[in-house]
């Protein structure tokens, strides 16, 4: 198993992670797309943010297998008036195929981006878990991630 950057070739495999994902998070919440309505568009942005901000995707390659993913590209504090000015890495996406779990490959996908966020001069990497989602929330946790904001939703 290798941890590698991303490349076009690659992409009908992300593709089929991204829509595992989301089709995952509709499970735990209702709102979200169907993955297939949404992949080509969804990895259309991931690489063009990754593009503008100096971001980097990151597969898991096992034998042939792409088996996981991690997105994330750089944020710069400009604007942000509640909070010091600092650089950090935004972790958009990390995701691995459940029959792929349980090997150590989102520690080693989370290993390759903290190791870019240093190289790119970041003081902090941040990401987004749904609320739900107890398996990457006790992973963050694991890896001495710690809770530093909360978003309340209510439908209306």
């Amino acid at each position: 198993m290798e941890i590698i950057e991303y490349a076009d070739k690659y992409k009908e495999w992300v593709n089929s992670l991204i829509a595992r994902l989301q089709n995952f998070e509709r499970t735990i919440e209702s709102d979200r797309l169907p993955g297939e309505e949404m992949t080509e568009k969804y990895l259309d942005h991931i690489v063009s943010e990754c593009r503008k901000k100096d971001g980097k995707i990151y597969v898991a390659k096992m034998g042939e297998e792409i088996v996981g993913f991690v997105s994330a590209w750089v944020e710069n504090g400009k604007g942000y008036v509640v909070s010091e000015k600092e650089q950090w890495l935004y972790v958009s996406d990390i995701f691995v195929a459940p029959e792929f779990r349980g090997k150590s490959i989102a520690t080693l996908l989370i290993d390759h981006m903290e190791s870019y966020a240093k190289e790119s001069k970041a003081k902090s990497i941040q990401f987004d878990v749904l609320a739900k989602n107890i398996g990457m929330r006790s992973l963050a946790q694991k890896l001495d991630y710690e809770e530093y904001e909360i978003r309340f939703r209510k439908k209306l």
